[in-house]
């Protein structure tokens, strides 16, 4: 289980770094990782069986984090930019 993290914690770094080029992508930010229930969910993500080779297999499974991290995102925090904006 720390294997997985530790390979997402890297994965995401090159995430991040792509996404500081251009302006829609996903980000992570590290601060999710206190949060238990982001980890839960990174877990059960990656535990869901993919069939193919081993690049296919890798490219699902992080499109379907990104997609279940941005939808856990706006349930756990909403809009953070409004959030800001207002206070």
């Amino acid at each position: 289980m720390n294997e997985i993290l530790v390979l997402i914690k890297f994965l995401l770094k090159i995430v991040l770094t792509t996404c500081l080029r251009k302006v829609n992508n996903f980000c992570f930010f590290f601060m999710w990782f206190q949060d238990s229930s982001c980890i839960k969910l990174i877990n059960d993500s990656w535990a869901n069986t993919v069939v193919g080779c081993s690049m296919f297999i890798l490219q699902h499974k992080l499109k379907r984090l990104k997609i279940e991290l941005r939808v856990w995102k706006k349930n756990s925090f909403g809009n953070v930019h409004n959030v800001v904006l207002f206070k």
